[in-house]
C-alpha cells in the first residue's frame, strides 16, 4: 500500500474531528488535518500524535491524500463553511478525491454541496457518526 493509499485528510478538529484523527493516528495511518477555529500550534500541541500534520490552509491539507473527511457541526454553519472550505482549494486538486462529510445536515444542503463536488470532479459521501467521541476507533 502506498503512503498516499494509507493517509488520510480530516478537515475540522473538534471533539470528534480529533478522536477521529486519533484513531487513524494509532493504525498507523498518515493524517493531514485543517481546522478554522483554532491556532493550528495549539492542536498540533495539544494532539501530540506521531502520524498527525496540522496544516496551515485545507489546500496544504486536501492535497496530500485522496481520502477525505470533513467534520463539522451544526447544520447551517456547516452548510456555509463547508462551502468556503471547499471553494477555498483550488479546482485541480479536487480532481479524484472523495470526501466524506460526517454532520448532521439538511437533504438540500447535501443536494448542493454534492453538485459542487461534482464539478470539481470529485465525490461526496454524506454520512452521519452516531458514536460518543471517546469510543471512537475502539471496540466499544
Amino acid at each position: 500500500m502506498d503512503t498516499k493509499e494509507q493517509s488520510i485528510t480530516l478537515m475540522g478538529l473538534g471533539t470528534m474531528g480529533r478522536a477521529v484523527a486519533r484513531a487513524y493516528s494509532n493504525k498507523g495511518h498518515q493524517v493531514h488535518a485543517w481546522n478554522r477555529g483554532q491556532k493550528n500550534r495549539d492542536l498540533d500541541q495539544e494532539m501530540n500524535l506521531k502520524n498527525v500534520i496540522v496544516c496551515d490552509k485545507p489546500t496544504e491539507a486536501v492535497k496530500h491524500s485522496s481520502r477525505l473527511v470533513l467534520m463539522m457541526n451544526a447544520a447551517d454553519e456547516m452548510s456555509a463553511t463547508a462551502e468556503s472550505v471547499i471553494r477555498s482549494v483550488e479546482k485541480s486538486v479536487w480532481k479524484n478525491k472523495t470526501l466524506v462529510q460526517f454532520a448532521s445536515h439538511e437533504p438540500f444542503a447535501i443536494e448542493a454541496q454534492e453538485k459542487l463536488m461534482t464539478s470539481l470532479e470529485a465525490t461526496l459521501v454524506g454520512c452521519a457518526v452516531m458514536a460518543v467521541a471517546t469510543t471512537v476507533g475502539t471496540t466499544a
